[in-house]
């Protein structure tokens, strides 16, 4: 018998050696002039340059494994500074239009809640019971699980496809505290833009894009 894995998808992780430090003191100075519990980020912050240098140097490696062309040009797209309790991440959601998410933790701690990976095959929980009254699965595998779960570790970075629809649990006890710094790529291939169509180069954003 011939097993072959078809469809499948992918997670990355990997701990950094970042100054947690800096970035928290950052993160904190945010958090303390505001009342809001999400901030998007520009990419010119300078206490993140060592994490998006980061991403920036996992991307070609992303590529080669997907077997894309080199001729593509994947970059860093968008990003956010979240703070535990924010809904936005609690309802499960994907990231439309984007292509690799990013996420980061300069703070999790044991007390945190899981980040949750959904099966994309929404049909398969229909067709194998994994109810508490009726679980037919004796053990987990990439094959039968219609979730995957994620314990945060701090300084850790982790990638994903972004069409996985996924979401993050409350932390269990009220002191579990997590923040992170999440990211998107986009492809672009010459003038064109895979997630956004045709493109001109009388768009400033767009031209520094290509660069």
């Amino acid at each position: 018998m011939n097993l072959q894995h078809i469809f499948s998808n992918f997670l990355i992780s990997k701990q950094l050696n970042l100054n947690t430090d800096e970035i928290l003191q950052f993160c904190n100075s945010i958090k303390n002039n505001s009342n809001a519990e999400q901030f998007d980020l520009t990419f010119k912050e300078p206490q993140l340059q060592g994490l998006y240098s980061e991403v920036t140097n996992m991307l070609p490696a992303i590529t080669n494994m997907l077997q894309l062309k080199q001729t593509i040009t994947q970059k860093l797209y968008n990003g956010w500074l979240t703070f535990e309790y924010h809904n936005n991440i609690l309802k499960p959601h994907n990231h439309p239009r984007q292509f690799i998410a990013f996420v980061y933790y300069p703070l999790a701690d044991e007390n945190c809640g899981n980040l949750v990976l959904m099966n994309p095959n929404y049909l398969q929980s229909y067709v194998i019971p994994t109810s508490r009254d009726e679980n037919v699965v004796e053990n987990w595998n990439e094959f039968n699980s219609t979730a995957f779960r994620i314990k945060p570790k701090s300084n850790c970075i982790y990638a994903f496809p972004s069409w996985l629809t996924h979401y993050v649990e409350k932390s269990p006890i009220q002191t579990g505290k997590r923040i992170s710094i999440a990211m998107n790529t986009r492809i672009f291939a010459r003038n064109y833009s895979f997630f956004g169509g045709i493109t001109t180069n009388n768009d400033p954003t767009v031209s520094d894009w290509l660069k």
